[in-house]
């Protein structure tokens, strides 16, 4: 498929032209001239070359806004923030390391000084979101490739991830715009709210969060994903017992993890 086929499916952002950029100059015998290798009409090509990136981009959605967003952050950002979602997610101990592979290939590194059994792996596994791993992987492995990363980097974007590309100075993280997410992101969403607030009630640290009040941060969670068109109206309700018997739900899920 070529780039423009790529991204009117869906499949990368507009950011992605760089690296099929840089691919075309190394493998200059593929016999293609740069417009044809990236499958762009006269018209678009010379929107390309004088509007860049932005102008090609509303050019193939036909001024429509845009499916994906991009972030786009250095090396050294990334780490750190990646560090600060490891820290609060597993507590310290975890050193996260982060590198470059071929093209727009990169993948990340979770050292640890403990044990890694077969809990720890599927503990890390869940709480770092890494999608369609074997849950056990940490028992042999402590790189992890990018492609395993887009939970994680959802946590860091508070957007829906889809893809991610690393160039020589960091990486490009593709997020769907809000109005764009799935159903399933969204539900995603709602199931994390409601896990953090259950594990807040009866907890020492969170005194003042309790079954009213969880039930009040929930309905107001749910108001402001209506308002951005990412849950149906009639979907947004939470009723008063909701939270009911959550504090000791809570105390046993925290004996459970000690």
């Amino acid at each position: 498929m070529t780039f423009k086929e790529l991204i009117q499916t869906g499949q990368c952002s507009i950011s992605t032209i760089d690296a099929w950029v840089e691919i075309w100059r190394k493998e200059k015998g593929v016999g293609q001239s740069l417009q044809a290798f990236l499958g762009l009409n006269d018209i678009e090509y010379q929107i390309w070359l004088m509007r860049g990136n932005a102008g090609l981009a509303r050019q193939l959605s036909n001024g429509r806004s845009p499916e994906y967003e991009t972030v786009y952050l250095g090396w050294d950002e990334l780490t750190a923030q990646l560090q600060e979602i490891v820290d609060a997610e597993l507590g310290v101990g975890y050193t996260v390391t982060l590198r470059r592979q071929d093209y727009y290939y990169w993948d990340m590194r979770l050292e640890t000084v403990q044990e890694i059994n077969e809990a720890l792996s599927e503990k890390i596994c869940e709480r770092l979101e890494l999608r369609d791993v074997d849950v056990l992987m940490f028992l042999e492995e402590d790189w992890v490739d990018s492609g395993y990363l887009c939970g994680l980097l959802s946590k860091l974007t508070h957007r829906e991830v889809t893809s991610s590309h690393a160039d020589d100075h960091g990486v490009w993280i593709i997020c769907k715009s809000l109005i764009w997410s799935s159903p399933e992101f969204t539900t995603h969403l709602l199931a994390k709210c409601e896990k953090r607030l259950r594990r807040e009630i009866g907890d020492q640290r969170y005194s003042w969060v309790n079954p009213d009040t969880a039930c009040h941060q929930l309905f107001g969670f749910m108001e402001a994903l209506t308002l951005l068109g990412l849950l149906d109206r009639d979907k947004w309700i939470v009723m008063p017992d909701h939270f009911a018997n959550a504090a000791s739900a809570s105390k046993e899920v925290r004996r459970d993890e000690m």
